[in-house]
């Protein structure tokens, strides 16, 4: 019968296999998008994500885990999603718009992935490691917001999704 720690470390390869997915979707997403603040927006958040991809190795390593059988079946099937967005052909403010939109269901994932794991390790007494997650759901969050501001605009600047909009009007 596995125990709490085994859900732990399985929960910490999951999180480490969807980080290394987005990894490998954001460079595709950058060059699929079109607005230069999405642009940039994905930029911070590939680094951030290779930051939190050293994060969850080190954690492994401390816990004398391997990243072997590292599967996230939730990323996977963003992943298919991701390939239908690549397969429409939209215009350019809407293929903003569904890369918005995908981006925020995958910070979606990742937030839950590191808020489960931050408590997890909180219940394990592992400070050290509940910190790390709580850093790097931070991070999520804080993508997730910037991800919205660029669609729905602001004072100054105009959304995606109201560009978007327009033209189907």
């Amino acid at each position: 019968m596995k125990d709490f720690f085994e859900l732990f470390i399985n929960e910490v390869k999951e999180a480490y296999a969807s980080e290394n997915h987005v990894a490998k979707l954001l460079p595709k997403a950058l060059k699929a998008a079109n607005s230069p603040h999405l642009k940039t927006a994905i930029q911070e958040h590939l680094k951030q994500t290779e930051e939190q991809i050293v994060r969850l190795e080190r954690i492994l390593t401390e816990i004398k885990e391997t990243t072997a059988k590292a599967i996230c079946r939730p990323m996977e099937g963003l992943i298919e999603e991701w390939k239908n967005i690549q397969k429409t052909h939209y215009d350019s403010d809407t293929q903003d718009a569904a890369i918005i939109g995908f981006l925020q269901k995958v910070e979606h994932l990742e937030i839950a992935h590191y808020g489960t794991l931050r408590t997890y390790a909180k219940h394990l007494k592992l400070p050290a490691f509940e910190n790390l997650f709580k850093e790097s759901a931070r991070e999520e969050g804080d993508a997730d917001r910037k991800l919205t501001d660029i669609a729905e605009g602001s004072l100054f600047r105009t959304g995606v999704n109201a560009k978007a909009c327009k033209k189907c009007a």
